[in-house]
C-alpha cells in the first residue's frame, strides 16, 4: 500500500524555518513502489476539492509556514485517495567549538590512549540528555557519519584535531564541531622527605601542614 506520511527536514544555520522539498522524491516515498499511480499536490483544501492549482512536482517547493499542510490526491486507474501531509522543519543543532583540551601523558612520549567520551558533555554544550556524540579524524567523515573513532582513541599526532558529530536524539538533526587535542607531559615530581612530628600529648594525632611540602615535591 501507499506510505502517506509527514516529511521532516532539518533547518540550515539561518534557522529561518524554511527549506526546499523535492516533491518527486516525496512522491516516490508515498507511492511505495506501486505502479501506475500518481500523487497530485495542492496548497489548499479548496484547490483539492476543485482540482485546481495543482503544484508542479518538478519544481522544488519551499514552505511558507512551519509546519505546512499539503493536500494530496493519490490517483490510480481504479480509485482516488485523498489525504493531508505535513512538511515540518526541525530547528538546527548549532554547537560551539570547545577550542582546545589538554590530556595528561603519563610516559612523556606525546601518545596516549584517550577516553573521548569524557568530552561528550562539553562538546554537546551540556545537552547530552538530548543528543549523542561520535568522534572522527576528518570533517568529511563526520559529515558522512562514517569511520567513527573508538571510545578509547590513541592519538597519531600531537596536537591533533578531532571532529565531533552531535546528533539530536529525536529529530536526527546534527552539527559538526572540532577541537584541538593536546597531549601534555605530566608534571615531574620529587619524593618529599618524611614528616616527623613530636606528639606532645601522646594521642597519636596531630595537625599536619601538607601544603608546606608542595615546593619540595615540585622543585
Amino acid at each position: 500500500g501507499t506510505e502517506v506520511q509527514d516529511f521532516e527536514v532539518c533547518d540550515d544555520d539561518s534557522n529561518d524555518g524554511k527549506e526546499i522539498f523535492d516533491l518527486v522524491d516525496m512522491q516516490i516515498t508515498i507511492l511505495n513502489g506501486i505502479p501506475g499511480t500518481d500523487v497530485i499536490y495542492y496548497l489548499t483544501e479548496e484547490d483539492l476539492n476543485n482540482q485546481t492549482n495543482a503544484l508542479d512536482e518538478t519544481i522544488p517547493f519551499e514552505n511558507t509556514s512551519n509546519p505546512q499542510v499539503l493536500y494530496i490526491e493519490v490517483v490510480s486507474q481504479n480509485c482516488i485517495e485523498e489525504a493531508q501531509i505535513q512538511l515540518i522543519i526541525n530547528p538546527p543543532l548549532l554547537m560551539q567549538s570547545i577550542g582546545s583540551v589538554d590530556y595528561c601523558d603519563t610516559d612523556d612520549d606525546g601518545i596516549a590512549s584517550i577516553d573521548l567520551t569524557i568530552y561528550d558533555e562539553e562538546v554537546s554544550n551540556g545537552n547530552l540528555n538530548l543528543s549523542h556524540v561520535r568522534y572522527f579524524n576528518s570533517q568529511q567523515d563526520a559529515e558522512n557519519n562514517e569511520n567513527a573513532l573508538p571510545d578509547f582513541y590513541t592519538n597519531v599526532s600531537n596536537p591533533e584535531t578531532i571532529f565531533a558529530r552531535i546528533t539530536h536524539n529525536t529529530t536526527g538533526c546534527y552539527d559538526v564541531t572540532q577541537f584541538e587535542l593536546n597531549v601534555i607531559p605530566a608534571p615531574s615530581t620529587n619524593t618529599p622527605s618524611d614528616i616527623v612530628i613530636c606528639d606532645d600529648d601522646q594521642d597519636g594525632m596531630s595537625i599536619v601542614d601538607l601544603d608546606a611540602k608542595i615546593p619540595e615535591i615540585l622543585s
